[in-house]
């Protein structure tokens, strides 16, 4: 795919992302069994990996009063966008409403493709799954 501009609605998007007002779509969905690990990624390298974009991060406009690019990620690593993290006792819903409190309130690294996907285990007798991205283009429309 190489360099695309990004598109209107995505370049708007991304100006309002501040360090107070963070930009980031935050979603969360729990299974009453425990993911597994490997068949998660293994699913999220079949189903969205397949589409470029998903290994796209955004690149500052030359000159600077132009929009933004989408460009290749030269450095892509799956392992900067699955985290599995183990939530704390007593694995409750309130344990998970912190982790995605404090999630909420850090930012994504442009430096990479803007999306990223925290596997929960410890939740309850199953596990979670938040998932952030920033824009909407980042999260499946080529």
């Amino acid at each position: 795919m190489g360099r695309k501009k990004l598109s209107f609605a995505d370049y708007a998007w991304l100006r309002m992302d501040e360090p107070n007002n963070l930009m980031v779509i935050t979603g969360l969905m729990t299974f009453d069994t425990p993911l597994d690990y490997e068949r998660l990624r293994a699913t999220i390298e079949t189903s969205l990996l397949r589409f470029k974009r998903f290994h796209q991060r955004i690149a500052p406009p030359r000159p600077p009063f132009m929009r933004p690019y989408w460009e290749d990620d030269p450095n892509f690593d799956m392992d900067d966008h699955l985290v599995r993290v183990e939530l704390p006792e007593p694995g409750n819903q309130q344990a998970l409403q912190d982790l995605i409190s404090s999630l909420m309130s850090g930012r994504l690294e442009y430096d990479h493709p803007l999306w990223k996907f925290y596997l929960v285990d410890n939740y309850g007798t199953g596990s979670a799954l938040i998932s952030r991205c920033i824009t909407a283009s980042q999260m499946g429309s080529p």
